[in-house]
């Protein structure tokens, strides 16, 4: 009797080894999965971030108004713009 049951013990305790390691292998498997998703999830984030990194490059640079209105000044002391221009010109940098 003693040897039957030493027998079940070890086919029992077999299918749960076989158990165990088909339980590894899943989670194995899922947590590849997983890695794979937030690799791929961190590429698209990198791929959205670089338009607006390229766009911010690109942008024009902030225009000093006293700069353009030395231009404009220069401009209308040799008579190429008339004190109208200039006028609006000096506004419309001035945000007036």
């Amino acid at each position: 009797m003693a040897r039957r049951q030493m027998r079940r013990r070890g086919v029992v305790g077999a299918a749960a080894t076989v158990s165990m390691v088909s339980s590894a292998r899943t989670n194995r498997a899922q947590r590849k999965a997983i890695e794979n998703s937030n690799a791929q999830n961190e590429a698209q984030q990198q791929q959205v971030q670089e338009p607006q990194q390229s766009y911010q490059e690109t942008a024009q640079p902030a225009v000093d108004p006293t700069v353009e209105l030395k231009k404009y000044k220069d401009l209308l002391d040799q008579g190429i713009i008339t004190q109208e221009d200039f006028d609006r010109k000096k506004n419309e940098l001035l945000s007036l």
